[in-house]
């Protein structure tokens, strides 16, 4: 089982692939706002490893919802978001996805130079950065060898 397999058993929603445009690579549809069709749906126009890295920031945010999470409770999307990212992160890290570990590092990146500093993704991606888990995934990644 690869590894997008194996996030899709976990998530506990559908997953769909749809092309979703250029400026998408995921989007998780919530309970809130959709009560008996909660999906992910997967830019299906990105590389495989692109769409890893998507799909484990989603699978974040539905964990988060199904299990009762601060962040949804409470509606507080900085929260999720930064759940989002850290599970992603984690995920990815744990199973070794380097290449969809860097991809993700790096959007990450682009986003806090291109988003306006209040977006809920900058704000948490800031602190993300300050946690021993990003200087793990630095630090993998600048390993040699491949995934």
């Amino acid at each position: 089982m690869n590894a997008i397999e194996r996030l899709i058993e976990l998530s506990p929603c559908k997953v769909e692939f749809v092309n979703l445009g250029f400026y998408y690579g995921g989007q998780y549809w919530n309970l809130s706002h959709f009560p008996t069709n909660s999906k992910i749906q997967i830019n299906n126009t990105l590389q495989k490893f692109q769409q890893l890295g998507h799909l484990a920031h989603e699978v974040g945010h539905a964990l988060c919802e199904t299990s009762g999470c601060k962040c949804f409770v409470e509606d507080d999307e900085d929260l999720r978001e930064y759940h989002g990212y850290k599970y992603a992160l984690g995920w990815l890290l744990k199973h070794k996805c380097k290449d969809a570990l860097q991809d993700h590092c790096s959007v990450m990146v682009k986003i806090t130079s291109s988003y306006n500093s209040n977006d809920p993704h900058v704000k948490a991606i800031h602190k993300m950065m300050k946690l021993k888990l990003w200087e793990k995934c630095k630090k993998f990644i600048e390993e040699e060898g491949d995934e």
